[in-house]
């Protein structure tokens, strides 16, 4: 059943979220200038309590800037997959999200870096209250948490397949075949003239894992 076949009790009302697309291009706009004050963050958690608030803070207020445009546009596609507009939006906010988790890897690391003495005496104090619940869950997780490196990294691959999985609609959409040889065998040629023997395995390797993940969406996994 179509989307405007259905009964509008049924459906959702996302102008509670915006009133319309331009106000969610807005919304990208000002989720997109979130982004620039965590470049500052890195090395700052540790210094002080007062730091370590404010980048709490900043991380947590860019991250609420981003999700819910992304919140918006994934009910929007999920109302109706065809359309093409809703597939860019769901697209470009997905993309803003994974940076968002890049820019933000090294937060986990940095805060499991500050001596435990030194955070349990910073979390008592009143003003940090409201994340209690997260640090703790963090510190929680040391064992499973990558060095801030490590967790950029995982980020960016993110990212990748944040691409992949659109390029992954558009050819369902237009019934295209995963697979492009005349394309792979040149970028893989940039790659060697690029970074020599060891990019070019690089990129193959991450032409495998686009090839995967997109075949994994076209058949609706």
């Amino acid at each position: 059943m179509k989307r405007s076949e259905q009964d509008i009790r049924f459906q959702w009302d996302l102008t509670k979220i915006y009133p319309d697309t331009a106000a969610w291009e807005t919304a990208m706009q000002e989720a997109e200038a979130a982004l620039a004050p965590l470049k500052d963050l890195p090395g700052t958690l540790g210094t002080s309590k007062e730091a370590f608030k404010h980048g709490l803070d900043t991380v947590y207020a860019s991250m609420l800037k981003v999700e819910l445009p992304y919140i918006y546009a994934f009910l929007k596609k999920t109302e109706d997959g065809s359309v093409a507009e809703n597939q860019e939006m769901a697209a470009r906010s997905e993309s803003l999200l994974v940076k968002f988790s890049a820019a933000t890897a090294f937060l986990n690391p940095e805060i499991l870096a500050i001596p435990a003495e030194k955070l349990d005496a910073w979390m008592q104090d009143e003003a940090l209250a409201t994340y209690r619940h997260t640090v703790n869950d963090i510190v929680r997780m040391r064992a499973h948490t990558l060095d801030a490196a490590r967790e950029q990294m995982l980020a960016l691959l993110e990212r990748r397949l944040a691409v992949c999985r659109g390029i992954a609609e558009y050819k369902r959409q237009n019934g295209l075949p995963v697979r492009d040889p005349a394309r792979e065998t040149e970028k893989l040629h940039e790659a060697m003239e690029q970074g020599g023997a060891a990019g070019q395995r690089m990129v193959a390797l991450l032409m495998a894992l686009g090839r995967e993940e997109q075949e994994r969406l076209l058949k609706g996994e």
